[in-house]
């Protein structure tokens, strides 16, 4: 077996805290911001940065000023595709890739993203190519475990295990987690399983009949599974998949889940400079306010894993009804619906700290407090949920002029933050002392 060769699993110990130098990048560029609100650079800094730390949704709002301010530069483009491609909209990321690439983008900008949503299409070809030119740029953990996962899905285990094999040394999580899906996507799911039964002692026999389903799924299907934990195509992501431009390449084939999302992809005239998709698709993604994301930098520090760390297999959903819902419910679910959403409108807030812990958010609130009792004296603090973190809010405020001047405020104070918008039906919670 395969775990002979390599590192064995060792069970989870405590560990220090790793440094969260893409937070303090962000902050660097909250600093530039909070003098020079159009600073391209620095938009475009904070979006790259805000996709890493798996807010995707507030790095459309960073590339959207970018885009605002200089709409010219290919790297807001590229940017938005990195950030559609952790929403789960790869087709949409690619189209956008190639009006970034005619208008100039670098040949490395955004590659790791670039090569996950190839993945995500069935191209893991040119997956594997994106990866590698992201890694000749600048090595990165993360990116390794990408490709690594890339190989596994195209049936390369042994070198995809070896890729691994110096972050499996350091008993990585990240990386004995994608080497588990290495091993039971290709036939060892009790491999599989040992990693999780010591990696994962809590949701191990969760992921047993996970582990058990891989091998059988298509390229397209397994990548949504190691990286989201989706475990099936669902229409939105099938609709997605039209939005692909034709892409040169190998295919990794492996069922009829790929062949839907081939024909989506060829049926797409090619993308030209002046395609509009971008807009379309960040006001939609504005109105849903989809949050599929990483763990934030922050939590990760907390010993909270990474997106893909964090795969685990959906319940089941119940059985449809044969017999149709009766008229007077419906019209109950719809009243409820719109009364959530009237109770909760899009609102403009300032993001002042987050945390993967809600019960330590009052604390923090206090520390801000203590440093600028001025500028917080009358503010209400609240949260909302950010997948497996917490945002701590500030506000509402009026416009998001009004927030962002409120973040400039803070600048000068020596406290970073930034200015985000709520969507409708987006519940917002008071947060407790």
């Amino acid at each position: 077996m395969l775990l002979g060769v390599i590192a064995s699993p060792v069970p989870a110990q405590e560990v220090v805290p790793p440094p969260t130098p893409h937070a303090d990048k962000l902050a660097a560029d909250m600093r530039v911001l909070a003098k020079n609100p159009d600073d391209v650079d620095a938009l475009i800094s904070a979006g790259t940065v805000s996709v890493r730390l798996g807010d995707p949704v507030v790095a459309l709002q960073f590339f959207k000023r970018a885009e605002d301010a200089d709409a010219k530069d290919p790297r807001v483009y590229g940017g938005k595709a990195a950030a559609l491609v952790e929403l789960e909209r790869p087709g949409e990321a690619l189209r956008l890739f190639a009006k970034a690439d005619a208008m100039g983008l670098a040949p490395d900008a955004f590659a790791a993203n670039r090569g996950l949503a190839y993945d995500l299409t069935g191209h893991s070809v040119l997956a594997q190519q994106a990866y590698r030119t992201a890694l000749a740029q600048q090595p990165d953990a993360q990116t390794k475990r990408w490709l690594a996962l890339s190989l596994g899905i195209s049936g390369k285990q042994k070198e995809a295990s070896a890729l691994l094999d110096s972050q499996l040394r350091k008993q990585d999580k990240g990386a004995w987690r994608a080497q588990a899906f290495i091993l039971a996507m290709n036939g060892d799911v009790k491999g599989a399983e040992h990693i999780a039964r010591t990696i994962l002692p809590n949701v191990g026999s969760e992921l047993s009949p996970y582990f058990r389903r891989l091998r059988s799924m298509s390229a397209v299907r397994r990548a949504f599974a190691v990286h989201f934990g989706e475990l099936s195509l669902s229409p939105a992501i099938r609709a997605d998949a039209r939005l692909a431009p034709p892409l040169p390449g190998q295919r990794i084939r492996g069922g009829r889940d790929d062949a839907d999302v081939a024909v989506a992809a060829r049926t797409q005239p090619p993308m030209t400079a002046a395609g509009p998709a971008g807009d379309t698709a960040e006001s939609s993604l504005m109105v849903e306010n989809v949050e599929r994301a990483r763990a934030t930098e922050k939590a990760a520090a907390t010993g909270q894993p990474e997106r893909s760390d964090r795969v685990v297999p959906a319940k089941a959903p119940p059985p449809v009804s044969k017999k149709p819902e009766k008229s007077e419910k419906r019209t109950e679910v719809a009243k409820a619906a719109k009364k959530k959403v009237e109770a909760e409108p899009a609102r403009e807030w300032v993001q002042v700290a987050g945390g993967a812990n809600k019960a330590t958010l009052p604390r923090a609130y206090d520390r801000l407090v203590a440093k600028a009792p001025k500028l917080f004296r009358g503010k209400q603090a609240w949260t909302t949920p950010l997948r497996f973190t917490n945002r701590l809010l500030v506000g509402p405020f009026s416009s998001k002029g009004a927030a962002q001047a409120f973040v400039n405020k803070l600048a000068g104070d020596g406290i970073s933050a930034f200015a985000w918008t709520s969507a409708r039906g987006q519940k917002i919670e008071r947060l407790k002392p």
